[in-house]
Parts: C-alpha cells; structure tokens; sequence
C-alpha cells in the first residue's frame, strides 16, 4: 500500500511537472512573440522617423540656401541704394547751392519791386484817404436821410394805425352795446329768437394792423436790409426766374462760405472796405461779404447758388439739415452738418475754378442783357403797379369794414325797433296814468282808515256816553 501511495504521489508530481513544463513553453512562446511584435514595430518607427528627419535636413538646407541668396540680393539692392542717395545728395548739395544763388537775385529783384511798391503805395494811399473821406461824408449823409425818413414813415404809420385802431376799439365798443340791446329786444320785448350777426362782418381783410406792426419793425430789419444788399444784385434774381427760397440753412452755408472767402481769400476784399472796417465795426462784416462777391461778379441769386455749389457737397437743403444744425453744438460741427466740401487751403484753387467756369459761360451779348434789364424795370413797374393796387384794395376794403360796421342792424330791424318804440311809448302813457290813479286810490284808502279811527275814537268816548241821547242812537238805521 505505501508503495501504490509513493507511485501514485510520484505519478502525480510527474503529471504536475508536465502541465508546468508545457505552460511555461508556452508562455516562454508568447513572450517571444511579443519580443518579435515589438522589435519590429520599433524597427518600422525607427526607420520613418529616420526618414521624416532626413527629409526636414534637406529642407533646411535648401532654406539656408534660400536665405543666403536673399540675403546676397538684399546687400547689393542696399549697397546700390547708398550709391544713389549718395550721389542724389551730390545732386541736392548742387541743386540747393543753386537755388541759394538764385533767390540772392530774387531778394535783389524784390527789394527793388518793394521799393517801387512804397512809392506806387504812397501815391495811391493819399487819393484812397480823400476817395475814402468823401465816401464816409456821403455814407453818412445817406444813413442820416435814411433813418429821418425811417423815422417819419414809422410815425406817420403809428400815428395813423393807432388813430384807426382807437376808431375801431370805439366802434367796435358801441357794436357790443348795440347787438347786446338788440338781443334784449328781440327776446324780451318782441318774444323772437335773436340771431347774432355773421362773423365775417367783424372780420378786416385789409393790411390793418399787420402792415403798422411791419412798419414798428422797419428798423430792426435795417441790419437785414443791409445784408440783402450784400448779396448779388440785392437779393433779386435774374428776370424771368424764380427767386431762391432762403432758408435758415441756405443762409448758414453762405455765412460760413463767406466767412472762408474772408480768412483765406483777403486779396478778394476791398482796400477801402478795410478802411471803413475800422469806422463802421458793425457793417464791417457786411461790406466785405459785398466787396467779394462783388470781386467774383456773383450778381444774381443763380451766381451765389453756382458758387455755394463749389463749396458744399448740395445746395438744395431738407428738413434732417435743418434738425442737424439745430442740434450742432459748435460752428465745426454745423460745418460738417452743411457737408462742407472745401478745406481752407483749397479756397483759392476752388474760386479760380469757379471763374473759369463763369468766364466759359459767359456767351451774352449785349442785346440780351439790354432785354433782361429791360425785362427786370418791366417788372419793377409792375410790382409798383400791384403795390398801387393792392395799396388801392385795402383802401376799399377799409371802407367796406366800416360800413358792415355802421350797417351792422338791418334797416327792417331798425324799423321794427322804431315801430316797437312808438308802442312802447303809448304803453308806457298809459302805465303812467294807471299809476298816478293806484297812487290816488292808496291815499283815499289811508284818509278813509283816519276817518274810521277818529270816529271809532269819539264814538267811544266818555262824553259821548255821557249823554241823554247818543249820536250812535241818533244815527241807527231802522
């Protein structure tokens, strides 16, 4: 029995070292399997990342060879470039050697012009002072006429509207007392309806008090008045057109452009008007803004409209201008909002180019100015002629106004009131008497009271008691 244990415990281990030796075979198998996998795929990584580095050596070698040629192209490229400035400098040095020699000449050729200058200058000068005093003497003159005459229209209108409207306060007072009694007639007295008069009857269609109150502003509209005459021909349009319709940013685009005119185009202003700057301050800006569209022949409305045209962007203007210059804060800001065109070193290139453009339009001959100007007294005539017209009409219609007024109760009404009157007046007899009879009758009532009460009183006296007979006895009725 021990010896079947000892083979059976030997058989077993035998059978354990076989199962031990083929699993580690097999493992040992494995193993170099993975040994083989690995060895390959290294060799494999190996040799692409030999291949990818080689091939990035030959890239950078063929960039520094590259980078070398541009290299080499950029040092000549420079190398040449010293060589032309260096000789373009040469050049310079002689150009600016030369330009120093010639404006040496031209300071000589200037001082020589200065001088003839100052003689032409003070030889001018003088006759400009005498020309000027006289223009001052007859400035004046002309300004103390105009505001005597100013004075006395502006009075004699106040003078008489006020007279007119004093008239019409009066009448229009008793008009109110009138149709105020009319209606107590009507309603109480007559039993009608009253109806109140048409309201068109009160109304004035005339100038009336519009034309004293334009009178009263006359003088305010001087400064205005001078600013029309600024501008080309007055403020009149050429004859036969339409005049512009001025608006409040029309007027702003012509400012700033003559403001403009006047800081960067001086030479365009003058000479005298610069005298009189200094004498007249408040005029001053006016009469350079006329001394320069005069120097531009800008004459007619269609000329300041061509000439706002070279400076902004439109002439025409809308209501979001409008809204924009309101809202700008600063004189720059409105400018940008007026889409001004021209900066103040342009202004020189941009009104030559306007001359240029008006002297290649020039193709009138004079027979047709001849007619425009015969066209323009036709219709200052006729302007007259309406003015005379329409001066004419308010006259009429002041004196229909007057008559609505005084007509204002109806010769029917009137006539009924009369009518009414006459009746009234019997009636008012009559209450009269009635009055004079129930005061009659209140005092023969009062007499007959006094009667019963003295007679009550000595009917009831003691001495009446007193008696044989008593006068109430005596007096009994049977």
């Amino acid at each position: 029995t021990n010896r079947a244990e000892t083979d059976a415990l030997f058989e077993k281990r035998r059978v354990m070292e076989m199962n031990y030796m083929e699993a580690r075979q097999e493992r040992e198998a494995n193993y170099q399997k993975e040994l083989n996998e690995l060895r390959t795929k290294d060799a494999e990584d190996y040799n692409q990342l030999k291949i990818k580095l080689e091939t990035d050596i030959q890239t950078l070698e063929q960039q520094l060879e590259e980078m070398r040629a541009t290299y080499q192209l950029n040092t000549e490229k420079l190398e040449y470039n010293y060589r032309v400035l260096t000789e373009r400098d040469m050049e310079n040095s002689a150009t600016l050697g030369q330009q120093k020699r010639k404006l040496a000449r031209l300071k000589d050729s200037l001082s020589t012009l200065t001088a003839k200058y100052h003689n032409t200058d003070t030889k001018y000068k003088q006759e400009n002072m005498e020309l000027t005093e006289e223009y001052r003497r007859i400035t004046r003159q002309y300004k103390d006429l105009q505001s005597k005459f100013r004075h006395f229209e502006i009075a004699d209108n106040k003078k008489y509207y006020a007279i007119w409207e004093m008239h019409k306060e009066e009448v229009l007072g008793m008009v109110d007392k009138l149709l105020a009694a009319g209606k107590v007639i009507q309603t109480q007295q007559l039993g009608n309806e009253w109806e109140a008069p048409d309201p068109e009857v009160f109304e004035f269609h005339g100038a009336g008090a519009a034309s004293h109150a334009s009178s009263d502003l006359s003088l305010n509209q001087v400064p205005q008045a001078a600013e029309d005459t600024a501008k080309p021909g007055g403020g009149k349009s050429d004859a036969g057109e339409e005049p512009i319709k001025r608006s409040v940013v029309f007027d702003s685009k012509v400012r700033y452009m003559l403001e403009l005119l006047s800081a960067e185009a001086g030479f365009l202003v003058d000479p005298k008007v610069k005298e009189l700057e200094e004498v007249d301050s408040e005029q001053a800006a006016v009469q350079r803004a006329n001394s320069i569209l005069k120097s531009l022949n800008v004459e007619t409305d269609t000329d300041l409209r061509a000439l706002v045209k070279c400076f902004y962007d439109k002439v025409d203007d809308d209501e979001e201008d409008a809204f924009a210059l309101e809202r700008a804060a600063d004189d720059d800001a409105k400018r940008r909002c007026l889409g001004l065109l021209v900066k103040p070193d342009q202004v020189v290139r941009t009104i030559r180019r306007f001359v240029d453009d008006r002297n290649a339009e020039a193709g009138e001959d004079v027979s047709q100015k001849q007619t425009k100007r015969k066209k323009r007294d036709d219709q200052l005539d006729e302007e007259q002629r309406a003015s005379d017209a329409r001066r004419e009409q308010d006259r009429r219609e002041e004196i229909k106004y007057w008559e609505r007024l005084a007509n204002i109760v109806p010769d029917s009404t009137v006539r009924t009131w009369e009518a009414l009157e006459q009746a009234l007046t019997k009636y008012n007899v009559v209450l009269t008497h009635r009055a004079e009879a129930i005061d009659e009758v209140s005092s023969l009532r009062q007499q007959n009271e006094e009667l019963k009460a003295l007679l009550s009183q000595y009917l009831s006296s003691q001495t009446v008691q007193d008696l044989i007979v008593p006068p109430i006895e005596a007096t009994a009725i049977p």
